[in-house]
């Protein structure tokens, strides 16, 4: 069945712009196969090794060091985007240009980070890359059942320093100027989803494209808001129209006289580009076309907030809205099933708190902020209490993506990826686990990927049911996303 055809008034804006060679180019790239890229999660280790464990051609991405772009084979699909490892979160599958942005906005361990439209999660499971065991993260996305499926993928990679929250953006004004560094991936046209996607093809319109420049003007205010003085703001979109580009720049730059674009040539960023913005905003602005380099297109812009750099406030750490200290009993079942069954407690220096049903780990610095609505660190697993009155510990699925080691000291089960067990445990089938008793992690080639617990030769099935395997890819794994 033949494609819906590339919208003939974005082609001839582009002819205008570009010249008629440039945009035939363009409108080639257009028609041909997405490129498939790979971003490595460094809790497993560096894209090179991945891919050489994996047995996998992959071409490095100049922009990204954590990320490759695989060959694709001749049946036209790639092993990677249904190996187990991409269930554990070993690595996320992303476009190439996407991969640019991140590196851009340059977070640094110890900062408070904000992704202000951050579903599905490409882009804010690399911020948590760079920030490591320190800082935090703090996600948002306007979208109820988008910020579920960001809340997975933040679960799959292992992202311990995270909070969560959904809603009108607005409602993080209380925040004040808090941030270090914003990221506005901003909803847009879609243009750079055309190679891809049927829908945004039929979707675009010129009306679409200024509909969304409004929108992304409110955004960026908002950002600016939220951006402590000396603070990095790094606008992106999946767009290549100026109105939604340079233009939603510079008009920010005419409403708020304290925000400066940063030179990029200075820092080196743009010969790593594709391409460089146009017009007056080109030397803070960046854009990667997929007839020049691999990947989708993106375009992104970095700024500054004038003023001094100020330090994180230090306000007395308290519980959020809808957390509590654990009690003395729930951190008692915690400490006997970290000794018994990890070796070790993981995530050292967070708080444990409770919801009433479940036990969690939550940064420190999540409870010197306003949280309500939020979700704040990892859920590590629930205490039940028997018939006999005893309290016992559950875990949850997202303590086995933050495990110290991979969870080298843990009760395990190590299987080979050719193990048909392996197969078997991700439809969320019970598994033969003679002599195992209590819980234990499943590991796939010393990489992590649920749990099983083993009684009288079986192990039960703890794999989540809303990620159990069916036909097709993984669910609520984006094969190559933003």
């Amino acid at each position: 069945m033949s494609r819906p055809p590339l919208p003939a008034a974005f082609l001839a804006r582009e002819r205008l712009r570009q010249g008629d060679a440039a945009a035939d180019d363009l409108a080639a790239a257009l028609e041909r196969t997405p490129d498939l890229g790979l971003r490595a999660n460094p809790r497993v280790g560096g894209v090179r090794e991945i891919a050489e464990r994996r047995g996998w051609a992959a071409q490095a991405v100049p922009w990204c060091l954590e990320g490759a772009t695989l060959a694709r084979t001749a049946r036209g699909t790639h092993p990677a985007t249904r190996h187990p490892w991409h269930d554990a979160g070993a690595y996320y599958l992303q476009d190439p240009s996407a991969m640019g942005v991140v590196p851009l906005l340059d977070p640094r361990p110890g900062e408070l980070v904000l992704d202000l439209a951050a579903a599905p999660g490409g882009k804010a499971t690399h911020v948590a890359a760079r920030l490591g065991v320190d800082g935090l993260l703090w996600a948002h996305d306007a979208v109820p059942a988008r910020a579920e499926a960001l809340v997975r993928n933040l679960e799959r990679w292992g992202a311990p320093h995270a909070v969560v929250s959904r809603g009108d953006p607005r409602h993080l004004r209380r925040l004040g100027p808090a941030f270090d560094r914003v990221l506005v991936d901003a909803p847009c046209s879609g243009e750079g989803m055309f190679r891809k996607s049927d829908a945004a093809r039929e979707r675009w319109s010129l009306h679409r494209v200024r509909a969304c420049a409004a929108v992304q003007g409110h955004l960026v205010d908002l950002a600016c808001d939220l951006l402590k003085p000396g603070g990095v703001l790094v606008y992106a979109t999946c767009t290549f129209a100026p109105e939604e580009d340079e233009g939603v720049v510079e008009a920010l730059l005419r409403r708020r006289p304290d925000m400066d674009l940063e030179d990029l040539a200075a820092g080196g960023i743009r010969p790593l580009a594709s391409d460089a913005g146009d017009g007056p905003v080109a030397q803070g602005t960046v854009r990667w076309w997929p007839h020049r380099g691999p990947g989708e297109g993106h375009f992104a812009a970095r700024l500054r907030r004038r003023g001094e750099p100020t330090a994180s406030s230090a306000r007395a750490p308290r519980p959020t809205a809808t957390l509590r200290p654990a009690d003395a009993g729930q951190v008692a079942a915690w400490r006997a099933f970290a000794t018994e069954t990890l070796g070790t407690p993981p995530l050292p220096g967070q708080r444990l708190a409770t919801d009433g049903e479940r036990l969690w780990s939550v940064p420190s610095l999540a409870w010197s902020l306003p949280l309500a609505g939020a979700r704040a660190g990892v859920p590590l697993g629930r205490v039940a209490t028997d018939r006999l009155g005893r309290r016992r510990f559950e875990p949850h699925h997202a303590l086995t993506r933050v495990l110290p080691d991979l969870g080298r000291s843990c009760a395990t089960l190590d299987l080979d990826e050719d193990d048909p067990r392996v197969a078997a445990y991700l439809r969320g089938e019970p598994l033969p686990a003679p002599g195992m008793e209590g819980w234990a992690v499943v590991r796939v080639d010393g990489v992590p990927l649920g749990w099983l617990k083993g009684h009288g030769g079986h192990g039960n099935n703890h794999y989540p049911r809303g990620l159990r395997r069916g036909p097709g890819p993984p669910p609520e794994l984006d094969a190559n996303g933003s």
